[in-house]
């Protein structure tokens, strides 16, 4: 406690035994009277009445706050949907989709990475049909050796789903991932990786291999 805190706590103190003092002069009885008449005070009918108002009042807050975020769960989980509708609009979907189309996206975000001055590899995300995330390599563009097209491409896959799972998706890449590419897809749920021109089916991601 500091030198302020201990000369309020004081004040509060002498303030309070002045006025024991005061009620032992007017009416007598000692502090024992005042404390009795101090807590009789409190239990009035119009001060208890008062307090059970303000518990009610308080009550029916809390009660409303709560209507309010059972009500809101639902709106939020409907605005995060649509806000992943959105985010997935922006991704330009192939007019028939497939192992072979996803595929040739794959081969398009390489082909950009090589224009682009990085390193030749590409690799989208798919779930439902639907292309959820795609990239190239980021490596020498944001100089970070752990940007590699499968990297990037997950992490775009859940912002634009604003969620780090993405289980039952398939992962297509240019080329066979990497061992930290693979742990990547595993830790994210995705449930088969798919490669290369051919479209090589590797199979579920492992954690180790």
């Amino acid at each position: 406690m500091d030198f302020r805190s201990m000369r309020t706590a004081e004040g509060a103190s002498t303030t309070q035994s002045g006025k024991r003092e005061r009620f032992d002069q007017l009416h007598g009885g000692g502090t024992a009277a005042y404390d009795e008449t101090h807590q009789n005070f409190w239990e009035t009918p119009m001060i208890s009445k008062i307090g059970q108002t303000s518990m009610l009042r308080r009550r029916e807050v809390l009660t409303g706050l709560s209507a309010g975020v059972l009500v809101s769960a639902p709106l939020n989980a409907n605005l995060a949907l649509a806000a992943q509708e959105t985010n997935l609009s922006k991704i330009h979907q192939p007019k028939e989709p497939g192992d072979k189309a996803f595929i040739a996206r794959a081969f398009e975000m390489r082909r950009r990475a090589e224009k682009l001055g990085d390193q030749g590899y590409g690799a989208v995300v798919v779930r439902d049909g639907k292309i959820i995330g795609q990239s190239w390599s980021r490596v020498i563009l944001d100089k970070d050796p752990t940007a590699h097209a499968e990297m990037a491409a997950i992490r775009d896959a859940a912002r634009h789903l604003n969620n780090r799972d993405l289980s039952n998706a398939v992962l297509y890449a240019s080329s066979r991932p990497c061992p930290m590419c693979e742990a990547a897809a595993y830790w994210a749920g995705i449930a088969e990786i798919i490669y290369g021109s051919s479209a090589n089916k590797a199979g579920p991601p492992k954690l180790c291999r």
